[in-house]
Order: C-alpha cells, then sequence, then structure tokens
C-alpha cells in the first residue's frame, strides 16, 4: 500500500485513533458541562424537580436518576419550561468514595473529581439540598417505586413520576400512566431510561452523549451480569445493543468495560464491616400498609467466609446493632446479605435482631424463610422474579443446611445463589405484614 501524503498505513491508523480520542475529549464528554450548565441559573427556577434512585445509591439509581434529568431538561428547554430537574445522589457526598464502581466509570467518562472526596463536583449530593433555594419542587423515582428519601428541603414535594424495576409496590397510587413505568423483571432501570432517551432522540427532541451512553450501557450489563436469565430480561440486551452501536468509534475498550466496571464493585479492600453495611442499604416495609417493626436490607460486597476471617460474630453484631441505632434509622432488625461463595455457590444472610431486649424477630423470620414458597401470597408468586430466581421451585434457604444460631439474637442462613435482593426484599416485607397480628406494635 502506497503511502498516503508520505504517512505509512500504520501512522494513518495512530492519526485516527488519535482523531477519534480527541474528539471523545471535546465532543463526546458533554455530559458534566451539561450538568452545570443546566445548575448554572438555579436560582433563577421558578420551580425544581428532583430526580433520585433508592437509598442503596447504587450505580443503577445513580446513572438513571442522571439519565432522566437530563432528558427533562432537555424537553423542558424545547417546550421553555422554567422548571430546572436535577440529579439527586441519596448519599452524603463523603460516601461516594465506598461506590468503587461509579467512581470508576465516572472518572473515565472525564467527570471532575472532588480531591477531598473523590465525588464528582458536578453533582448534587444529600449534603447539598441545603444549598437549594426555596421553591416548589417535585419528585421523580427511579429504580425503586416507594419514596424512602426524607430531608427537610423535601417535606412538601410529591411524586410525579417513576421509572423502575422492581416489584411494584402499589404507592404513589396518583401517578399512572406513561408517568408509572414499572417493569418488574428487568436488569436495571437504566433500560428503560435509554429506552425513553432513544425515543426521544429519534423524535429529534434531545441528542443522546456519548459519555451518557457509556454510562447507561455499562450500567445495564452490570446489573444484568451479562445476561444473566434470573437477573435479566430481553429488553436489557435490546437497550444495551442500540446503545453500543452508537459508540463504535471511541477509544474507550467497551469489551473490557464489564470485567473493570465488576472488579471495581467488588474491591472493598480496605473497608470496615460498617463500611459494608450502608454502601448499599434499603430499608423494607416502605409503600405498603404501616407495619410495626422497621426493618432493611445491607447487600454486603464480600462473601461471608472472607469477612468472618478476619472478623468476630461477636464484631459483626455489634456492628449490625450500631447501624440500626445510627442515622435515625431506629430499625428493629437488620439483615446482612453476603455475595455469593464462590466454591460453593451459596449466599449467606446474617439476620440480627436489633432491640434493647431481644423480641424473637430473626427467628421469626427465619421460620418464615424456611417455609418459602408456602409461606408466600398469591400475589407475590405472580411475579416474574420469583419464577426467575427459582423461589416458586425450590425456595430461599439451602435444602438440608440448618440455620446457625449465633447468639439469641443472631442468625446465620444459607440462601441459594440465584437469589438477590430484588426476590429477598418483597419476601421480607411478606413476613412484616405477617407478623402483625402477632407481634403487635413493638
Amino acid at each position: 500500500m502506497m503511502p498516503l501524503f508520505g504517512l505509512t498505513s500504520a501512522a494513518i491508523l495512530l492519526l485516527k485513533r488519535a482523531r477519534c480520542r480527541r474528539q471523545f475529549a471535546t465532543s463526546t464528554n458533554k455530559l458534566p458541562f451539561l450538568l452545570q450548565s443546566f445548575q448554572k441559573n438555579i436560582h433563577q427556577q421558578s420551580s425544581l424537580c428532583i430526580c433520585t434512585g433508592n437509598q442503596a445509591g447504587d450505580l443503577d439509581s445513580i446513572v438513571s436518576a442522571i439519565g432522566i434529568a437530563y432528558l427533562k431538561n432537555a424537553l423542558n428547554t424545547n417546550s421553555n419550561s422554567t422548571t430546572l430537574t436535577l440529579s439527586l445522589l441519596p448519599f452524603p457526598r463523603s460516601e461516594f468514595r465506598l461506590r468503587r464502581d461509579a467512581l470508576f466509570l465516572f472518572n473515565l467518562i472525564g467527570f471532575n473529581l472532588d480531591n477531598a472526596t473523590n465525588s464528582p463536583l458536578e453533582l448534587l449530593f444529600l449534603d447539598d439540598l441545603e444549598t437549594l433555594p426555596n421553591v416548589p419542587v417535585e419528585l421523580i423515582l427511579t429504580d425503586h417505586n416507594s419514596r424512602t428519601l426524607q430531608h427537610s428541603y423535601l417535606q412538601y414535594a410529591h411524586v410525579v413520576e417513576i421509572i423502575d424495576h422492581h416489584t411494584d409496590s402499589k404507592d404513589h397510587s396518583k401517578v399512572t400512566g406513561k408517568k408509572r413505568n414499572v417493569v418488574s423483571g428487568l436488569g436495571s432501570a437504566c433500560t428503560l431510561v435509554a429506552e425513553s432517551l432513544m425515543e426521544a432522540e429519534e423524535q429529534g427532541l434531545c441528542q443522546l452523549p456519548l459519555d451518557l451512553c457509556v454510562l447507561l450501557m455499562a450500567t445495564i450489563e452490570l446489573d444484568s451480569r451479562q445476561w444473566n436469565p434470573s437477573r435479566s430480561g430481553a429488553r436489557d440486551r435490546i437497550a444495551y445493543d442500540a446503545l453500543r452501536s452508537r459508540l463504535l468509534n471511541i477509544p474507550i475498550h467497551l469489551d473490557s468495560l464489564y470485567q473493570q466496571t465488576t472488579s471495581a464493585r467488588q474491591d472493598v479492600s480496605g473497608f470496615s464491616y460498617d463500611d459494608l453495611l450502608k454502601l448499599d442499604y434499603k430499608d423494607c416495609g416502605c409503600g405498603v400498609a404501616p407495619m410495626p417493626i422497621k426493618c432493611g436490607i445491607a447487600s454486603i460486597m464480600a462473601t461471608y467466609n472472607n469477612i468472618n476471617q478476619n472478623t468476630s460474630h461477636a464484631d459483626l453484631e455489634t456492628s449490625m446493632i450500631k447501624f440500626a441505632k445510627e442515622n435515625d434509622k431506629e430499625l428493629n432488625i437488620v439483615i446482612g446479605f453476603f455475595a455469593k461463595e464462590k466454591k460453593s455457590g451459596i449466599k449467606h444472610l446474617i439476620v440480627c435482631d436489633t432491640n434493647d431486649t431481644v423480641s424473637g424477630l430473626s427467628l421469626s423470620f427465619v421460620e418464615f424463610l424456611q417455609a418459602v414458597p408456602h409461606s408466600l401470597s398469591v400475589e407475590l408468586k405472580k411475579d416474574s422474579i420469583m419464577t426467575k430466581q427459582t423461589v416458586l421451585q425450590k425456595g430461599v434457604v439451602v435444602p438440608e443446611t440448618v440455620p446457625l444460631e449465633i447468639s439469641k439474637r443472631t442468625y446465620l442462613v444459607q440462601v441459594a445463589g440465584i437469589i438477590s435482593r430484588k426476590a429477598l426484599k418483597p419476601i421480607t416485607e411478606e413476613w412484616m405484614l405477617s407478623i402483625k397480628h402477632s407481634y403487635g406494635i413493638l
């Protein structure tokens, strides 16, 4: 092949790659700039709309909220609306460092990180709410369908829209039709967000930035566990493929992105058990009938065996009781849900009754789990996630295993590795309802 303008074919290839990197640095890394520009005139707005994910603040919650906020602002610009939509990360700025998958991705696509906290400067966190203007506020929920976030700034805010992939709690009954986009069984809320963004782009209502495509695509693949049938649906893969088709000429090795993001998520080196409890925590019981107790599930990014090598049962129990008393949670029971063991393929639950006096709640919950699926309601049995994760077929607790009584308040339970919190949470909420008649108001 003859050189072109004195350049060899290898040099031409390098030049093309350099141009590609330059293009990504200038025209695709628009999302941080756009988020900043939206917030620039924040004090001139007549009203605000806060878009937030669930209280665990995982990658799906963060990215889905950012995607919907971007879409709403693009649509509002076209309609000359004076309402500004902001994405809110529902935890303090100092805790962003715990979410190493998010830290990896946001650094990758060019967000500016605060030196002290490693948090993206362009994003709004829970402790930033006090800086917002005193104007009417509405709420959009992503990655959950029952409001959990409580803050004085949001005291009078009403939920006006929901985008979620979990079991529908039926909460916020006035949010209906297209404003209630709840599809149980999908791997990621970002799938629904991507569908809305691509539809708006096709209609000429907004442009989908390539850096936002990277965030959405990486999150969908991560939460779908690369299309594990028990964790995803066909729409997840379709959305992923459509996003990836827009990213053919970017200087990011997309084939290794899943492994890199997964490794970052699973890297909990240097974290205390206290850190792990608050890293990915969700309350149970929100949106259903008033509960006599408060309960929550912490999804722990480590295996029980790894944690148990360096931490005693007594220390685990102490941390769970401490966690329940902090942050105004007032929890009666905390469930630590550990990652799957590679050798055995099982997961562990530590169930801790955190009341001042032992009330028997832990044992009651363990017995309820042992009776699944027979202990579940007809309605919950119809939820597709119960079939996908073999709850109806095989139950939750590993057959022929006996829960270990660590103390009178704490039990260790082995559960099937296929079970995720997406199934465990509604099961836990059914148990909470079932004990109302037995325990009354605690």
